[in-house]
């Protein structure tokens, strides 16, 4: 198997850094940014079952903000090359519980997806042409269900949760999917392909295992309920960082379990 660079923006968050334990234990070299220190990241890196030796030989962690485009270029440039890979999970901010009937919950940054994502998208762009790169790497991005232009991807009982509850979240998250999308079409962008993986109600469970997945597209997604962050991350992992699925192309993918 061909061993990727993969940098991974939103490590510390479950989807993200469950796929980043898969694709150190496989050995790929794997690049982070994440705000908090590297020491926690490696923490949680060691309590997903990744070895101390796989961490250390396979792991570059930095330290800063994804909206630092020095920074996302330092994070998206390997042994003086752009990246394999990009997986983006950003997206986990503290909830702010505020007096209104239209948006009762909000976050610290309700921009921090849209925001994120334009300062990498630009950072990529940029470092094609400062690198002089023959190469792009491909864009994977986490994303959420509730959101689509397609058939409904969500439960009706959920309806309510969704677009109330976790309007602002899911606003800003369209938005970051829009900035992909738009990107995409542009010859100069810093991406070849890009895939986004919406994923139903997230949870902290063991996990299911990739057989227990049932995945969907935009135009005909697979509704569920929930999905624990761990088979979110091995969906990743299996049919995106290791050599990619035959047939994927551009464009959202449903899971749920």
């Amino acid at each position: 198997m061909t061993r990727a660079s993969v940098a991974v923006f939103g490590a510390t968050g479950g989807c993200a850094g469950f796929a980043l334990a898969n694709a150190l234990k496989a050995g790929h070299s794997c690049r982070t940014l994440t705000r908090s220190s590297p020491d926690k990241l490696r923490a949680s890196l060691l309590a997903k079952g990744v070895s101390q030796k796989a961490i250390d030989g396979n792991l570059t962690a930095l330290q800063g903000d994804a909206k630092d485009e020095a920074m996302v270029k330092q994070t998206l440039t390997h042994d003086g090359a752009v990246v394999d890979k990009i997986l983006f999970g950003i997206g986990l901010q503290t909830f702010v519980f505020q007096f209104s009937l239209i948006t009762p919950i909000s976050l610290t940054d309700p921009h921090v997806c849209e925001t994120t994502m334009a300062t990498i998208l630009r950072a990529a762009a940029e470092l094609q042409q400062e690198l002089r790169s023959v190469k792009k790497p491909d864009l994977y991005v986490i994303s959420t269900t509730g959101i689509s232009d397609g058939p409904r991807d969500v439960s009706i009982a959920f309806w309510p949760f969704y677009h109330w509850l976790l309007k602002v979240m899911h606003d800003d998250k369209k938005k970051m999917e829009t900035l992909v999308k738009n990107s995409a079409s542009s010859p100069d962008r810093g991406f070849e392909q890009y895939r986004v993986v919406r994923a139903s109600l997230l949870m902290d469970g063991n996990g299911k295992g990739l057989e227990a997945i049932r995945t969907g597209t935009e135009a005909a997604p697979e509704i569920g309920y929930t999905i624990d962050r761990a088979d979110v991350g091995l969906w990743i992992y299996k049919r995106w960082l290791e050599p990619v699925k035959d047939g994927d192309s551009n464009g959202a993918y449903t899971i749920t379990t």
